[in-house]
């Protein structure tokens, strides 16, 4: 017979099988009854006749067996008949299914997905050509310890000529466009970028072109790019999009092209137009609003383009000491500025991930051991029967195989489950991470960590426990074992208590740190308060400008529900301040040791510091009566006026500052407590605060206080808008709890990561240790039978199994703070107001892991000492 023919056969009697068998018995049964007639014919009686057909034919079960190897595939019928003996094993034993699937399947899940984070950020490609080369600028005041987020126009005009590291140097400035949508006012924003970004930046559109040269040498452009996210949500993803015309307050833009996902500098927006650095602009070297991007030469490092900046920031600062003087430049890789704060929570991620799973594996460990030496005399007496070793083994590999296709199976579900929950929790400035998803990486990932952790935890100590102990029937006594089996119990409760103490160090230290930052002063109380940011239609006169605001003002204040209204050009913690940094000079003779005079400058109306509750600390607030026509006035906060009369009070001085861009003298009337600008722990800065009526500023952010939910009162705020003004755009709505509450995202989402992964390895510790100390105390019942036979108490006994415990727990313990310690570090960006090597933190968790360990170790012990002596004694 050819092979093909042989394997066909094989295959039929595989798939049909039942048909197989009953063929089978049916021709065995033939020939039987042909022998049996056989012997008839010579002579013999029926009963011998059929007695000496089946001596002649043989067993019939062995000519079964020979056959079914001719027919049949043998080793996958034994594998099916292995793999239904290990379901009915391990269904007879619920628990421990149950607890090694779901540790295997978190495990499986937590690390496929930090495997998947961390790839999608650190791995996954950048939609900028040659991303490494691209650059990005920030100017720093050296005087203030400031780093402002932008650059100014007039320094980068500079760097364009100066440098000699760069390709190119380019900027993005915020700009914004108002559209109608079904008759009401709609605002966009967007970023007005120079010559050459898109070629900085590496970029081409996915859908049309770029901006046409001739656009950058326009006052008003009239192409536009969409970006991909505006594309999304304003034009539904629309294919036919490149060429319609969007009717703004610019005039008429034409849609040129779609912008490629995942483009996310400066910032995602909706729209880009081609804007020149203007003329009027071209000597601005104080302002630093704009975002500055360079490409460097091919063979440039960062370290030389960075040394190339700093070389001719230091220049510029010789050479405009009024406005340079102080102040630096950096330099920063793409990478780096993506990744910005959330690289510290990756970090994170990465290391209790690593934690966790080392947890799992050391619980996965004890519990298979347990397992299987506690069918130690069930696998003896089979063996004795007449199993193999082999085959014992093979229904072991079997058992795994079971738990691992449903723990893998579970993994994927749980990871599906884990990366929808990881997307909604994520905070705004994880961009790297928005567009995590369930692909097949992920889901390859997920199942195949299910057999790694099965071969890391359970095949070698089946491989050998098996070996050991199926040379005897039944052991008359039992011990705790070896030396090797008591070094590798010791060396897994070391373990797992180590890695517990590692990520419940973390997550005290991220708990503590984020309880400390809510708590921290923000100088200002944001509750039910409602902020909506407006930039006029038209240019106005300054008089008719603050006319136009108080006018929006006393329109909001007529809502029903509001309490008090204001009006603020830079909001604390809202994300676009206008908050100009300018030099000023004393009028009077003050001693200070400062060389350069800054300060912040911040428009407000009257009552805005009652409103947000910030505290005057000395003078008075600004009242209607501090009008255009009026003596030119000023607040400053404590730390201006700490900083700059520190011999002295400030009440009634003068200084001449730079507001709106126009020198004026004006008189300090009052100082009010410090606010954080922009996050709970972002520092306090010298500011200057002028009045409404004196210096309109624009855009400008008014502020409503409510006695109702503040979210549920926007709509009614952005009708009284426009009640007053049909044609005012509102360019950015948010209640103020909200602005507050985002700006401790990145460290709530790490602090709550880090939690889960210490919860899950903690609970993992107590399942293994209590494992291992139950199995080590079932093994000493007998031992414990005959010490309380000579007298010892069960208090003893107890005593001896803690002594045991402390000693593992401090072996496990003083490794793992010293390790916590190490990692700890790496978690300073993300902590406030807490040292990473706070000792209190370290004493805290080691003490509650300690605890923990014990109290699971004299469980069982405390279990057994309750049995009577003839029960110990006569244990198995």
């Amino acid at each position: 017979m050819r092979l093909w023919q042989r394997f066909i056969q094989r295959l039929r009697g595989l798939v049909w099988r039942n048909d197989t068998e009953q063929g089978l018995d049916e021709e065995l049964q033939f020939h039987i009854d042909m022998e049996i007639g056989r012997n008839r014919e010579r002579g013999l009686s029926d009963q011998e006749a059929r007695r000496v057909a089946l001596r002649d034919f043989g067993g019939i079960e062995v000519t079964k067996e020979a056959v079914r190897d001719t027919v049949a595939i043998r080793w996958f019928v034994d594998f099916i008949h292995d793999l239904h003996f290990s379901a009915r094993v391990l269904f007879k034993r619920p628990a421990f299914s149950v607890a090694t699937v779901l540790t295997i399947s978190v495990a499986a899940a937590t690390t496929a997905l930090a495997i998947a984070a961390i790839r999608q950020i650190l791995w996954t490609p950048l939609p900028y050509a040659e991303s490494d080369r691209i650059v990005v600028f920030y100017e720093t005041d050296l005087s203030n310890g400031m780093e402002h987020q932008g650059v100014s126009p007039g320094n980068v005009l500079e760097w364009q000529r100066r440098t000699t590291a760069f390709d190119s140097i380019s900027v993005a400035e915020p700009w914004g466009i108002d559209t109608t949508v079904n008759d009401r006012p709609m605002a966009f924003s967007a970023w007005a970028v120079s010559n050459g970004f898109m070629e900085t930046m590496g970029l081409k559109p996915m859908l049309g072109r770029t901006f046409d040269p001739a656009q950058y040498e326009l006052d008003n452009a009239t192409e536009i790019l969409v970006t991909y996210q505006g594309w999304k949500r304003i034009f539904g993803s629309d294919q036919s999009i490149v060429g319609t015309t969007l009717e703004s307050d610019q005039g008429k833009l034409v849609i040129v092209g779609v912008l490629p996902a995942d483009v996310d500098l400066p910032s995602p927006r909706d729209f880009w137009l081609p804007r020149a650095i203007p003329s009027y602009h071209v000597d601005t070297r104080s302002g630093s609003w704009i975002t500055g991007v360079g490409r460097l030469k091919a063979g440039h490092s960062l370290t030389n383009g960075r040394a190339d900046i700093e070389r001719v920031a230091a220049a510029l600062s010789k050479e405009y000491p009024e406005s340079n003087g102080g102040a630096g430049v950096t330099a920063h890789g793409l990478k780096q500025q993506l990744l910005g704060g959330i690289e510290p929570a990756v970090k994170a991620l990465g290391i209790a991930a690593v934690c966790f799973f080392l947890a799992a594996c050391a619980t996965l460990a004890s519990m298979f051991l347990t397992r299987l030496y506690a069918r130690s005399n069930e696998l003896s007496i089979r063996k004795a029967l007449g199993a193999h070793h082999a085959v014992l083994i093979r229904q072991g590999l079997a058992e795994l195989l079971i738990i691992c296709v449903i723990a893998g199976c579970m993994a994927i579900f749980l990871t599906v489950l884990a990366i929808e929950f990881l997307t909604q929790a994520l905070p705004d400035n994880l961009p790297l991470l928005s567009d995590l998803q369930l692909d097949s990486f992920a889901v390859v990932t997920a199942f195949a960590i299910s057999p790694l952790i099965i071969v890391c935890c359970a095949v070698l100590p089946l491989l050998k426990v098996s070996r050991r102990q199926l040379a005897t029937l039944n052991e008359p006594t039992r011990s705790t074992g070896n030396r090797a089996e008591l070094r590798a119990r010791s060396v897994l409760i070391t373990l797992q208590v180590c890695v517990a103490v590692i990520v419940l160090v973390g997550a005290t230290l991220m708990i503590q740190s984020l309880g400390r930052l809510l708590d921290s002063d923000i100088g200002f109380d944001p509750d039910s308060k409602v902020s909506l940011q407006v930039l006029t239609p038209i240019r106005l006169p300054q008089r008719q400008l603050a006319n136009y605001f108080e006018e929006l003002l006393s329109s909001i204040a007529n809502v029903s529900g509001v309490d008090s209204v204001a009006g603020v050009s830079a909001l604390p913690f809202h994300p676009r301040q206008i908050d100009p940094e300018s030099r000023f000079e004393h009028m009077d003779e003050v001693a200070t040791d400062d060389e350069r005079l800054s300060t912040f400058t911040i428009v407000t109306t009257p009552g805005y510091f009652d409103l947000m509750g910030i505290a005057m600390r000395d003078g008075r607030e600004f009242s209607k009566f501090d009008g255009a026509d009026s003596k030119q006035v000023a607040i400053v906060n404590q730390l201006m006026a700490d900083r700059y009369w520190p011999d002295g009070d400030p009440i009634g001085k003068r200084i001449n500052a730079s507001v709106n861009g126009n020198p004026v003298t004006v008189e300090i009337v009052g100082i009010v407590e410090n606010t954080r600008p922009f996050s709970f722990d972002s520092p306090s800065r010298p500011e200057l605060f002028v009045p409404l009526k004196q210096s309109a500023f624009d855009p400008f952010t008014l502020v409503a206080k409510t006695d109702m939910p503040p979210e549920t009162l926007i709509p009614a705020l952005q009708a009284a808008i426009w009640k007053v003004a049909p044609q005012q755009a509102v360019y950015h709505t948010a209640t103020v709890p909200s602005l507050v509450s985002k700006s401790a995202q990145t460290r709530s989402f790490a602090t709550r990561v880090l939690g889960a992964f210490a919860f899950g390895a903690v609970g993992l510790a107590i399942l293994g240790i209590y494992s291992l100390m139950n199995y080590t105390v079932t093994l000493r019942k007998r031992e414990f039978g005959i010490r309380m036979a000579i007298g010892a108490t069960p208090a003893s006994i107890q005593k001896a199994i803690a002594r045991r415990t402390i000693v593992l727990t401090l072996a496990g313990v003083i490794p793992g703070v010293l390790l916590a310690a190490l990692v700890a570090t790496r978690l300073r960006p993300l902590l406030y107001g807490i040292e990473p090597h706070d000792i209190q933190t370290y004493l805290i968790a080691g003490l509650l892991i300690a605890t923990v360990s014990i109290t699971a170790a004299l469980i069982p012990a405390w279990r057994a000492s309750r049995h009577s002596v003839a029960s110990l004694l006569n244990a198995p």
